[in-house]
């Protein structure tokens, strides 16, 4: 059963039906009373769930979007009777009242609150029974608030029962022939069920086509919340992934149907969905783009929601395409403006997309990586015996960096980035980890023939084509250019380095944040506009990364004393973190978009044997090598790594842990794994520092 499926079935049981046919519509068209149904405009049905969302929402007529022709609230269950609310809640029946009032259009939508059972409604045991338990009651409620729509919230219209379209057409008649005004009636269908929809067999359209008004193809959930639903949305229009289903290959399926084609609306998702893993929140594994936004947690950050841009896309592709739209649902949408951007920030910008107006972004709906600590694993670069294991991971690494793509690398098996790290990609996208690579070179750095090609066709075929197809494929969703020396690499710079991201952004199908990697040793030059602009890279790139790597790049008495890194400078031969932030403060840097970078690994002295040809190790090699030579290898002592992380803290934007594998990852030191990484983590985050005496 598809993973929708069975989301939706869980929440039932936990909920009700409630929750998948909850929908309710808002129509803000003051349309006289004495318009007829088919007068009355219709291309837009905003939903409200009402009372069966557990939602802070409070109804206010004044508020719904002026766009909304019609209004779809809440449900009509058949198995609703609690002693209190039958049928429909009472509370339900309030907000009914208020919109006939205000001379509103009025849907509703009809199904079940526990337990889909259609065959009871549409082949009925009992005639008599039916009529006076079930036909009746439906009838005088329609009757009594005057409902303009009645939707039938079946969703999986195939297995139900035979004769299934006939006997949906016979029931609609029934309640036509009863009720004492005009009434319209839908069909919600799954989109997920697209594939059999130009399956007569198994239910032939052309047979409702003569009772129903409208088909509802129904997008929400249409995939499930991991890192590939968080970047793309839930139902996004196209998208380079196999693993994703789109409006485009439903559409296609709906087109090549039976549906009368004048009568079909998409159904577009105005709420979170959660990722099946985290916990529920009240009961339910969808929320509000109110709470949202107002709720900043790990688990928030990965929710599933609509960038602003693809709401507005889906409100287009659908005019294009479709007879209408059904927004689902206001009470679900941003209904008290935590997100900073007004009330019902989705709803507008469906509507803004369907009706071609122009469409105001909010930019806290957009995606945004939780980025505040990126951990690099230098991979197969890296003579280490550490072997990858994604549950290993310490958690609070929001983001993980893996290798580099090299413009030079082809050994023949490896080209660009080595097979073992394109392997870690494929485990950190199935574990639902966001995913950065660095950009650089294996051997000779060279971005002028980058930046500034020769052979601009060979350029495409050679350099840009497989770099775009690589970040497309393995959805890599960040890029740190390692550029690290920025000053006197060529000519205009910093124009060619935004102009070659903005080539490479045009290309690549799916968001994607671009980061410069700068060494601290600069940091005198910072302040110098006139040997790199900053003003010009601040347009384009998402994070400047100050790498303190190469800081104190030697080994000796002092260094092994007061750490490789010290925070404030013991000594005037030492320089310290302080005193390149200080620099990177008085730049022109953009300060919300610099991180630090920081040192995870053990240096060599000058003039003792290379291990692996480096003068660099891990930590896993020095707690477990025990000679006089290892004893002189410098590191960072627990505390000034927990000093680095709070002082980064207070300066920057994020910290990248650079690099994974140069940690303690086999538990050496005998302070359980990644020791270092741990302590830069807790002073970023001001949790208690757990020391570890071997490596102080």
């Amino acid at each position: 059963m598809h993973s929708k499926m069975i989301l939706e079935l869980d929440l039932d049981i936990l909920i009700g039906k409630c929750y998948k046919g909850a929908a309710l519509a808002l129509c803000i068209l003051f349309c006289p009373s004495l318009k007829t149904q088919d007068e009355r405009p219709s291309e837009i049905i905003c939903s409200i769930a009402g009372s069966v969302w557990i939602s802070t929402y409070k109804f206010n007529i004044s508020e719904i979007p002026d766009d909304c022709d019609i209004i779809s609230i809440g449900q009509y269950s058949f198995d609703r009777n609690d002693g209190i609310d039958t049928y429909t809640t009472e509370s339900d029946k309030g907000v009914l009242r208020a919109l006939n009032k205000a001379n509103k259009v009025v849907y509703t939508q009809l199904g079940f609150y526990i337990n889909d059972d259609w065959p009871s409604i549409l082949a009925p045991q009992d005639e008599e029974q039916y009529k006076k338990e079930t036909i009746g009651p439906l009838v005088n409620f329609l009757n009594t608030f005057k409902i303009s729509g009645l939707l039938l919230s079946v969703e999986w219209i195939y297995g139900v029962m035979e004769n299934f379209p006939q006997k949906i057409s016979t029931f609609i008649s029934q309640v036509k022939q009863q009720v004492k005004h005009k009434i319209k009636f839908g069909l919600i269908i799954d989109a997920y069920a697209y594939a059999n929809f130009n399956d007569t067999s198994s239910f032939d359209f052309t047979i409702t086509n003569k009772v129903l008004d409208i088909y509802l193809i129904d997008f929400v959930n249409l995939n499930i919340c991991d890192s590939e639903g968080k970047q793309d949305g839930l139902a996004p229009i196209t998208c380079p992934s196999p693993n994703m289903t789109t409006m485009e290959q439903v559409t296609s399926a709906v087109t090549n149907s039976k549906m009368d084609k004048s009568k079909i609306y998409a159904w577009l998702q105005s709420l979170i969905l959660m990722p099946n893993d985290q916990p529920l929140l009240f009961l339910k594994q969808i929320t509000t783009y109110s709470t949202y936004c107002s709720i900043h947690t790990k688990n928030s950050s990965l929710w599933c929601q609509n960038p602003s841009q693809l709401s507005y896309d889906q409100g287009a592709f659908a005019k294009k395409n479709y007879q209408g739209i059904f927004i689902k649902c206001l009470d679900g949408d941003d209904f008290n403006s935590s997100c900073g951007c007004g009330q019902f920030p989705v709803t507008k910008a469906f509507i803004s997309g369907w009706k071609s107006t122009p469409l105001t972004p909010c930019s806290k709906l957009d995606y945004e990586w939780p980025s505040e600590i990126i951990c690099n694993i230098a991979g197969s670069a890296w003579v280490s015996t550490y072997d990858y294991n994604v549950s290993e991971i310490p958690e609070d690494c929001d983001i993980i960096t893996i290798g580099q793509y090299a413009f030079d690398r082809d050994d023949g098996i490896d080209t660009h980035t080595t097979e073992t790290n394109k392997g870690v990609i494929r485990a950190l996208h199935k574990a639902n980890k966001i995913v950065y690579t660095i950009l650089g070179f294996t051997y000779e750095t060279d971005w002028p023939s980058i930046f500034v090609p020769k052979d601009e066709e060979k350029y495409k075929k050679v350099t840009m084509g497989p770099l775009v197809n690589f970040l497309n494929y393995f959805k890599i969703s960040g890029l740190l250019l390692n550029i690290r020396m920025i000053y006197d690499v060529m000519e205009n710079f910093p124009q060619k380095i935004s102009t070659f991201i903005s080539q490479v952004k045009e290309q690549v199908k799916h968001k994607i944040q671009f980061g410069l990697i700068i060494d601290a040793t600069t940091y005198t030059n910072f302040n110098n506009s006139s040997g790199f602009d900053f003003t010009i890279t601040n347009k384009v790139l998402d994070l400047y990364l100050i790498d303190f790597a190469k800081i104190n790049n030697f080994c000796d008495s002092e260094i092994k004393k007061y750490g490789m890194t010290p925070v404030k400078s013991p000594s005037p031969n030492i320089t310290s973190i302080d005193q390149v932030t200080s620099a990177v403060t008085d730049s022109k840097m953009d300060i919300s978009k610099i991180y630090a970078m920081l040192k995870c690994y053990i240096r060599i002295p000058d003039g003792q044997p290379l291990i692996s040809y480096k003068l660099i190790t891990s930590y896993s090699m020095y707690c477990s090598t025990h000679t006089k030579n290892s004893s002189l290898w410098c590191q960072n002592p627990s505390q000034l790594s927990y000093d680095q992380g709070a002082f980064a803290k207070k300066n920057y934007q994020g910290i990248v842990i650079n690099v994974f594998d140069g940690d303690d990852y086999n538990s050496s030191c005998s302070c359980g794994k990644f020791p270092v990484t741990n302590a830069f983590i807790s002073g970023w985050k001001s949790s208690s520092l757990t020391p570890c005496s071997k490596l102080d």
